[in-house]
């Protein structure tokens, strides 16, 4: 069994508008992917609707969605509130959503996503920013919330060693998919070698493998590109 294959809206942070989700959506439908992360990067991009034609593209997938990170405008971190949860939520039902990602650091309170029947993924996060829910020390977090499990983001933990992954992924035992960046996507879903920027060596072995089928039950979400086509 082959990991599936999904592809973050996210990777058009610098080809499209934060408002073109739309667009970003229907780009992904041209392509041979198995699951779509919709990143809702900002505030009002929750209350952009999405398209007809979109929604039965989406529900032909596995889907995901991605909290925002950022105000609707500039670059600093705003705090999620169970206002932007609630919104998420329900976009998640409307499309069959299998979870929802968010940066546990940024959340006001872990609790609120008790209150929900959607499951949660909480993403691990470069130590520089939150310690807490860096990878060596997530796992305390998962002690609490047994429930939520973990999107590994391989180029949020690229300055630990391959020991260091391999101890932590181990004891967490939880990784729900895989996040990575990829410079020639065409080459990859090919099952040719192209560059994984931005991993080290055990991380790409993630990827590799996963690739060549002997990790084949967590999907690999590819969240940067450095070129986009048609």
């Amino acid at each position: 069994m082959k990991s599936k294959i999904g592809v973050s809206t996210g990777i058009f942070l610098n080809f499209y508008e934060d408002e073109e989700i739309n667009r970003r959506i229907a780009h992904i439908a041209r392509w041979d992917v198995d699951q779509v992360e919709i990143l809702f990067n900002r505030q009002f991009t929750l209350d952009i609707p999405i398209t007809k034609e979109n929604k039965e593209f989406l529900r032909r997938k596995e889907v995901t969605l991605h909290a925002p990170f950022f105000h609707n405008e500039g670059y600093e971190k705003f705090i999620i509130t169970r206002v932007e949860i609630e919104k998420l939520v329900k976009i998640a039902k409307d499309l069959n959503a299998k979870h929802i990602i968010v940066h546990g650091d940024i959340l006001e309170d872990m609790d609120i996503l008790n209150d929900y029947d959607v499951p949660f993924v909480i993403e691990n996060i470069k130590p520089k920013l939150s310690e807490e829910f860096s990878l060596q020390n997530i796992k305390s977090i998962f002690e609490k919330y047994p429930k939520l499990k973990l999107a590994f983001d391989a180029g949020h933990a690229k300055d630990l060693s391959k020991e260091e992954i391999e101890k932590y992924l181990k004891e967490l035992d939880n990784t729900e998919e895989v996040h990575f960046a990829i410079k020639d996507f065409k080459a990859f879903l090919k099952g040719e070698e192209t560059d994984l920027y931005y991993l080290k060596d055990y991380c790409k072995s993630i990827v590799i493998e996963s690739r060549l089928e002997r990790l084949g039950k967590i999907p690999l979400i590819i969240t940067k590109l450095r070129e986009i086509f048609s």
